[in-house]
């Protein structure tokens, strides 16, 4: 899990993180991951999701049940990936806006 509090709300600027994922056999996997801004994320190299929107709902793992069962329609970002058997990289660009 990567968190970017020292980000802050400027405009026009970029944070990066870099993280390892390692799986025994691969397979697919499903990534929720909530951002004030924009989002953009490589795995292994390959653009696996880009969304320029503020989307925040989840907070904590432990809200996701309540979402279900309360029928929320707000959400998270969610993007499906296959992770290859051993490391895999996992590359996510924030952004903050510019001028409206």
């Amino acid at each position: 899990m990567a968190s970017f509090s020292k980000m802050g709300f400027e405009q026009h600027q970029l944070a990066y993180a870099h993280t390892s994922l390692y799986s025994p056999r691969g397979g697919a996997a499903r990534i929720v991951a909530d951002h004030s801004w924009g989002l953009k994320a490589w795995l292994n190299g390959k653009e696996v999701f880009r969304n320029d929107k503020r989307q925040v709902a989840l907070g904590g793992y432990a809200a996701l049940s309540r979402f279900e069962l309360e029928h929320w329609t707000q959400s998270s970002s969610q993007f499906d990936v296959t992770l290859q058997p051993g490391w895999n990289r996992l590359l996510l660009k924030l952004s903050t806006p510019g001028p409206n």
